[in-house]
Order: structure tokens, then C-alpha cells, then sequence
């Protein structure tokens, strides 16, 4: 075997090591930076919570199913999106915010539901919610004011 043939089977086995580099950094920062946690129990998701760690986690209730998506953490808050994916019976007002989203901003460390605090979302879904409250706030202000304000209207 000539020189160049030596030449040629070193260089070989620099680009199958460097080859091989490459793909062990590649599926090192997947699982780094990448990976998602798929959480079956609300124990999982604050624990990934906690500590900011990219999660989903679908959350059943009686009303409805909410995904929760934790996102990325900045210096002071983790942030979290919430979808609402299924409205069930009984809470029919939802129903047009179905496929709606919203990303909240939960302190760092703390474990607590992103709805809790709508203060500190922001999104197409939480404006939502606010509108329903305030016409809910609305009926029941006339409903419990519908008798005076009609004695004023008869007297005006």
C-alpha cells in the first residue's frame, strides 16, 4: 500500500470520528434542550414545573381538558402555555373558546396552576374567559337590580 492509500484510510477515520461526534452532540442537546416530557399525572408536571423543564400534560376536569405546554423560563418566570381542547357538558358558555391558547408567566421554583392567576396571562383564551365573567357579572347585576330599575324607568 502506497502513501496515498495511507493518507486515504487515515482520512477515513477522521471523517467516520468526526461523523460520529456529530451525532453523538446532536442527540446530547435533543435530550438537553429539546426533549419534551409527556406527564400522565399532575405530580410529574410540577415536579417539571419546578424546575422549568420543557413538559405537556393534559388536565381533565369536570368542565373541561386544558394542555398545558411549560415553554422556556426567562430570569424571574417560567412560562407556560395553556390550550383549551375540550369543553364538556354543563359548561356550554366555553364553548367558542375551544382551540383558544393563552401563555402564562409562573414564578420560578413555585408549583401552581397557570389559570390560577390570569393576571398573568396573556393571550386570545384569557380574553375570553374575561369577556364570559364580565357578562356574567352583567346578568347578575340586572337580574338583582331588574325591579328597581324598571320602578325608575316608570317613573322617568
Amino acid at each position: 500500500m502506497g502513501i496515498k492509500g495511507k493518507i486515504r484510510k487515515h482520512l477515513e477515520k477522521i471523517l467516520i470520528i468526526a461523523l460520529l461526534a456529530v451525532l453523538v452532540l446532536g442527540a446530547a442537546s435533543y435530550f438537553l434542550f429539546f426533549r419534551v416530557a409527556v406527564c400522565s399525572s399532575e405530580n410529574c408536571f410540577s415536579e417539571e414545573l419546578v424546575k422549568c423543564n420543557h413538559a405537556n400534560f393534559i388536565v381533565n376536569s369536570n368542565e373541561t381538558s386544558l394542555l398545558y405546554e411549560i415553554k422556556n423560563a426567562d430570569s424571574k418566570n417560567c412560562n407556560v402555555n395553556v390550550k383549551l381542547l375540550l369543553v364538556k357538558s354543563g359548561s356550554t358558555g366555553l364553548t367558542p373558546l375551544v382551540g383558544r391558547e393563552m401563555l402564562c408567566s409562573l414564578p420560578l421554583g413555585v408549583y401552581e396552576k397557570p389559570e390560577k392567576n390570569l393576571e398573568a396571562c396573556s393571550g386570545y383564551l384569557k380574553e375570553g374567559i374575561q369577556e364570559i365573567m364580565i357578562d356574567r357579572m352583567h346578568a347578575k347585576i340586572m337580574e338583582s337590580t331588574g325591579g328597581a330599575s324598571q320602578g325608575i324607568a316608570e317613573v322617568i
